[in-house]
């Protein structure tokens, strides 16, 4: 084996690597080492938190649509934590489902009541006025 002069450290630096190996360098040998990969599924869960997705459409239909809608996502991923074990997200989103449901729920009875209100008022001032 041939031995290479030392290089000399400039500013405590030790110089960098040549880009190069020298003549006559043995290439360490590599080893391949299988790769597995493994998938653990965790079961569905057994008892399940209610996912309200029927209630999620109903008020998404009959209410206010733009939370339903929130509601509904909400209660699909409930579902699918529930279908993939996974406990804390269906709890989480369960809970967040239901939060949505009853929001859209008072705000559409909010704006039925403020219809017929506001119905009342007109009809006060038509049969006033007329």
């Amino acid at each position: 084996m041939q031995n290479y002069p030392a290089y000399e450290e400039k500013n405590g630096v030790p110089p960098t690597a040549p880009l190069n190996p020298p003549p006559g360098y043995q290439y360490s040998q590599q080893v391949n080492v299988p790769v597995h990969n493994v998938i653990v599924r965790q079961p569905p869960l057994t008892d399940p938190p209610k996912d309200y997705l029927v209630e999620a459409i109903l008020v998404t239909v009959c209410c206010f649509w733009p939370t339903g809608i929130v509601a509904i996502i909400k209660a699909l991923d409930a579902q699918r934590g529930a279908n993939t074990g996974d406990r804390q997200l269906a709890e989480l989103s369960s809970r967040d489902a239901r939060k949505f449901v009853c929001i859209s729920l008072w705000l559409g009875v909010a704006a039925v009541v403020l219809t017929f209100l506001l119905l009342a008022v007109y009809v006060v001032l038509l049969v006033t006025y007329v």
